[in-house]
């Protein structure tokens, strides 16, 4: 890790903190009955303590990979990216929620760092339905629903 890793990890960790500590002005409730302070109080935490690891890696040990950008196909993977979000940000209304996240999740792993086929499906079929039931069943969140209705 670099010197700029180093103070944006404390630039998050002061963020993250500093959301956590403002919501405490609401109240925060329990897991089974949330209150408004509950989701950014918790997202306040995770920020902090993730940031806080981010800085304790880099303060442990020097760099050991080549930044991103530096790597072959990093701008490449970035263009990806970006293309293929926005391709299912135009095709989830007509394909559904589960069928556009199930190949959006297909092509990025087959694309960005080529997976296995068995481990490109397992993740893709896992990842949209445990989305789709968690928002769409649990949370009771609409999603946009295909020609199959899901």
């Amino acid at each position: 890790m670099t010197r700029k890793d180093f103070w944006a990890s404390i630039f998050w960790a002061v963020l993250g903190l500093a959301i956590a500590l403002k919501s405490l002005a609401y109240p925060i409730g329990t897991l089974a009955h949330p209150a408004p302070g509950f989701l950014p109080f918790w997202a306040g935490m995770g920020i902090f303590l993730l940031s806080c690891c981010s800085v304790i890696k880099s303060m442990r040990r020097p760099p050991t990979a080549p930044l991103f950008f530096e790597q072959e196909g990093g701008l490449r993977r970035v263009l990806i990216t970006f293309l293929s979000i926005s391709v299912y940000i135009l095709v989830v209304s007509h394909l559904g929620f589960l069928i556009s996240t199930l190949l959006l999740l297909g092509f990025l792993l087959k694309a960005i760092y080529p997976q296995s086929w068995l481990r490109t499906v397992l993740f893709s079929v896992l990842v949209s339905v445990l989305s789709f039931v968690v928002f769409e069943h649990w949370l009771k969140v609409p999603l946009p629903k295909g020609p199959a209705g899901f």
